[in-house]
């Protein structure tokens, strides 16, 4: 129920879209739908919540796997991580960013929480890939949330076909992240290994 959500939500906007409309779509009694979901903010939240936990999955897994490596290079395989995990579930991610205003704020605020323990994991890392970020918030938070959003926006135009692959735009973003930081810190800038 929560894939067939994520397309009709996407598709039709958030207040176009009825429990008993996902229920149909995935195949089961429209009567049923109450029965997995108390109701349409339990179902959003539901399909929010599994898209943070996959995304913190993919993230945490590539993190511990290139924890030995430079930070750089843990930096890129964050990125490629990040955008294997929204390659297939794109209407899953901007259903995120589209319908969690629209939650009731307890229940957003609890998926806020959520969202944030990943950009602090990915904070982490990009501070260790440029000494001196961590002590400035006023930079280090911006840049992660642009390192986030490149990647979220990378749904609305990367084409497996394009002259980019996805390992290339992981490498960008690292790039772009890294150096932009840099040379706010008055530092020049550096490439950023695969």
């Amino acid at each position: 129920m929560l894939a067939e959500a994520a397309k009709l939500l996407d598709r039709n906007g958030f207040g176009k879209v009825a429990l008993m409309d996902v229920a149909g779509a995935a195949g089961i009694p429209r009567g049923s739908a109450y029965h997995y979901f108390r109701g349409w903010n339990h179902l959003v939240a539901e399909l929010i919540d599994a898209h943070i936990l996959a995304l913190h999955e993919r993230v945490g897994d590539a993190d511990d796997a290139y924890a030995g490596a430079t930070p750089e290079q843990r930096l890129v395989a964050i990125a490629a991580a990040f955008l294997e995990a929204i390659r297939d579930r794109k209407a899953e991610h901007r259903v995120q960013f589209a319908a969690l205003h629209a939650l009731p704020a307890p229940i957003a605020d609890g998926l806020k929480r959520k969202h944030r323990w990943l950009a602090a994991r990915i904070g982490e890392a990009i501070a260790a890939a440029i000494p001196g970020l961590g002590e400035r918030p006023e930079l280090l938070v911006p840049a992660t949330m642009s390192f986030m959003s490149l990647a979220s926006l990378s749904t609305l135009w990367f084409r497996e076909d394009g002259l980019l692959s996805r390992a290339d735009y992981a490498r960008m973003m690292a790039l772009m992240v890294v150096n932009g930081a840099r040379c706010m810190l008055g530092e020049a800038p550096a490439a950023v290994g695969a």
